[in-house]
């Protein structure tokens, strides 16, 4: 849900609500989305890692594989 500041006044004035309370149910905006980019750069970073680890497990199974077929000759 979006609203205005008024509106979070409103439901405070309506519900009764402590400060605690209202600070817990209502998310700004602007924390939201830098929680939404910190969480994508996060993923980003963990994809980059993961492919750079790609082609070290690729390299390391391709000498044994050398083996298997030299010895299947």
């Amino acid at each position: 849900m979006t609203s205005s500041p008024a509106a979070t006044v409103e439901l405070d004035r309506q519900l009764k609500l402590s400060e605690a309370v209202m600070r817990t149910k209502v998310l700004r905006a602007e924390e939201a989305i830098a929680q939404v980019e910190e969480a994508a750069k996060l993923s980003a970073e963990k994809a980059a890692r993961k492919a750079a680890a790609a082609p070290k497990v690729a390299a390391k199974a391709a000498p044994a594989e050398d083996a298997t077929a030299k010895s299947a000759e």
